[in-house]
């Protein structure tokens, strides 16, 4: 669900510079994520506005990144809690080129049941996620960049107009 999102975001920001293969994907491709690939402590603090009020919470996450060269597919696997239920979840995301746009795409499943798709671009100063599939009317994006300081700093939002509509607003910095 909202921390999927997170999850990808967090992949996506050692996209920057990837080329657009016109042939299928090799693990090759994957290169500019080697600054990924790693185990990351995230930190985040994250509002939440409903009809019923808002809440702020922070919490610890961690996540770690690999190749499957057999499969030729980055993957993200994310450990932390869900702030509406606090039960424990894992989040893991799959990230491939597709071959005809040029562009990554990647697919989040949850513990918890959800799936989502995002479409991730380069920026001028990192990557940016957009939620794909949001005929639900549910609208996701983020920006992730790369700091200084060997940090990744993550900002976004996700909304729904659903039948309980919501806002959630997040700033993550992960470190190794």
């Amino acid at each position: 669900m909202w921390h999927s999102r997170i999850l990808v975001l967090l992949l996506g920001v050692a996209l920057a510079g990837c080329s657009r293969p016109t042939s299928q994907p090799t693990s090759s491709d994957f290169g500019p994520l080697e600054p990924m690939l790693s185990k990351w402590t995230g930190e985040v603090e994250m509002t939440i506005s409903s009809d019923s009020g808002e809440k702020v919470v922070s919490y610890t996450k961690t996540t770690e990144c690999r190749i499957a060269e057999s499969r030729d597919e980055f993957l993200m696997v994310d450990h932390e809690t869900n702030p509406w239920t606090n039960e424990k979840c894992t989040m893991t995301s799959v990230i491939k080129l597709d071959p005809t746009s040029g562009k990554y795409k990647a697919t989040v499943n949850g513990t918890d049941g959800s799936c989502q798709h995002f479409v991730i671009e380069k920026t001028a100063d990192g990557l940016a996620f957009e939620m794909e599939d949001s005929a639900s009317g549910d609208e996701s994006a983020s920006n992730v960049r790369f700091q200084k300081d060997g940090t990744i700093l993550e900002e976004g939002s996700r909304s729904s107009a659903g039948p309980n509509p919501f806002l959630v607003k997040w700033t993550a910095r992960y470190t190794r």
